[in-house]
């Protein structure tokens, strides 16, 4: 074969593999481009509800203190009506659009048993641990738990006897 047609050969080879290699990483660049885009907006969702649960779980705060542990004792059915229609209020208005399911399902509860105590039919004690169900479901909405609500689980082991336990026991399996 001659000079010319090994180099046509060459020539044409590289500028294939060429081609092909642009192709590959424009299509592995477009997929983890549009991955990132999704991963960025479905953040932004994130904030944006999280910003209009902040904004909106304020109301239902504040319509809840009368049923506070130690005042609940004094709420008449008057009271319970009036913190239901706030509660109303609050959920239509405001918070509906940024609600979870099991929050919505708790204020459904909390609200159905305060027309209960106003007829007569609850007692007020078991107005507290529907409120604290409430409470605890606004809570997890908000990404925090805690000691305060009843059910704190620490994210990590805090006892040092138990950190040397874990770290012994990861020492001998190694």
């Amino acid at each position: 074969m001659s000079t010319e047609i090994i180099t046509a050969i060459i020539t044409a080879s590289v500028t294939i593999s060429g081609i092909i290699l642009t192709v590959v990483y424009s299509v592995l660049h477009d997929r983890t481009e549009n991955k990132r885009l999704a991963v960025e907006l479905y953040n932004q969702r994130e904030i944006k509800i999280f910003e209009a649960r902040l904004e909106s779980y304020r109301e239902i705060f504040s319509a809840l203190m009368p049923l506070e542990k130690r005042a609940v004792s004094t709420l008449t059915p008057e009271g319970a009506i009036e913190i239901e229609q706030q509660l109303k209020v609050a959920f239509y208005v405001k918070a509906s659009h940024c609600m979870s399911t099991e929050s919505i399902e708790n204020l459904t509860i909390l609200r159905d048993s305060l027309i209960l105590f106003s007829q007569g039919s609850l007692e007020a004690e078991k107005l507290k641990d529907i409120r604290l169900n409430l409470l605890r479901s606004l809570h997890r909405d908000l990404g925090r738990t805690g000691f305060y609500l009843g059910s704190h689980k620490p994210l990590a082991e805090t006892d040092s006897k138990n950190i040397e336990k874990i770290l012994e026991s990861k020492g001998k399996s190694a």
